[in-house]
């Protein structure tokens, strides 16, 4: 626990007081947590028993989780470009960055049965997830 100043202090920490989710999706294991603590409505990813060694880390599968297979190196040219993308740029097939702007995310609609003061979060895509913001 932090003191005032942000200094380590010896005391327990109080638990994190989560408010409950109301969440359509099945995850088989279990539901993904926030930096807080709370359960986010986005299943968890189960952990890689692998024994590969990669040395660029593993690959992900289309829910953002570790797979047992090696990442390739990246093989792509230094990238410049003198332009600014909100959603970033687009990836070649070799997954290296091109000069032209990923369009806008067109997200899934969710059923997310919170009142959230402040609105929901976001996932990296720029849609809303079952999270307070």
């Amino acid at each position: 626990m932090k003191n005032e100043d942000g200094c380590e202090i010896c005391l327990c920490a109080l638990p994190p007081s989560c408010q409950p989710i109301i969440c359509t999706l099945y995850c088989e294991h279990g539901f993904a947590k926030n930096e807080g603590g709370c359960d986010i409505c986005q299943c968890a990813c189960n952990d890689v028993l692998c024994d590969l060694y990669c040395k660029n880390g593993f690959e992900r599968d289309e829910n953002g989780c570790e797979v047992c297979r090696c990442k390739a190196a990246s093989s792509c040219p230094s990238f410049m470009c003198l332009m600014h993308c909100d959603n970033g740029f687009e990836v070649d097939d070799d997954g290296c960055e091109v000069c032209r702007c990923k369009p806008q995310p067109t997200c899934s609609p969710i059923r997310c049965l919170m009142y959230c003061e402040h609105g929901l979060q976001t996932d990296s895509n720029g849609c809303d997830i079952c999270q307070c913001a």
